[in-house]
């Protein structure tokens, strides 16, 4: 799933997502929908482990951030 907006002081901000990346997985869940995504994050255990491939490196990264 492109990411096509990253709103201030949201996960994916923390995350370090940009415009152009591609997230892959949410929590070990594969993400195409922001439904996907809310639905991986609600399995969560209070941690979010965020798959993800850089844009302007084409590496895949994965972060894990705490959510509330």
């Amino acid at each position: 799933m492109m990411i096509t907006n990253v709103a201030r002081a949201t996960i994916a901000d923390e995350v370090g997502l940009e415009i152009g990346d591609i997230l892959v997985s949410v929590n070990g869940f594969r993400v195409q929908s922001y439904a996907d995504i809310h639905a991986a994050l609600t399995r969560g255990d209070g941690w979010a482990t965020i798959r993800y491939i850089d844009r302007r490196t084409g590496r895949g990264t994965t972060r894990r951030v705490r959510i509330f």
